[in-house]
């Protein structure tokens, strides 16, 4: 069938809804799917799978996975530098934050 982004952004809300109930493996699973799908419809350098990609990282942070989780963040940042002059600042400096978080966790 034909993928679209309002399946994307469906996933993307359950990912979250999942997420505030405490179910990480579940809301990691629909982050994956909707960057998935975003892949397909805008490319894999788009804003939007870097969003998307900082989600899936704090669900392996919740789930202890620092590795995969400072990996997904630091793709999301190379994503947001391609498209700097896209690119909200404010989301850079979270992303920034959580990659600094991420990394003490796991010398933790």
């Amino acid at each position: 069938g034909r993928v679209t982004m309002p399946v994307a952004s469906c996933t993307y809300c359950l990912g979250i809804a999942y997420y505030y109930l405490h179910d990480y493996t579940h809301s990691r699973l629909l982050f994956e799917e909707c960057k998935r799908i975003q892949v397909q419809v805008v490319g894999e350098n788009n804003n939007l799978v870097a969003r998307t990609l900082c989600w899936i990282a704090r669900q392996h942070e919740k789930l202890d996975e620092h590795d995969i989780a400072l990996e997904k963040y630091l793709s999301a940042l190379r994503i947001y530098k391609l498209n700097k002059s896209s690119s909200d600042f404010r989301v850079v400096i979270m992303l920034l934050h959580s990659i600094g978080k991420t990394d003490e966790d796991d010398k933790v």
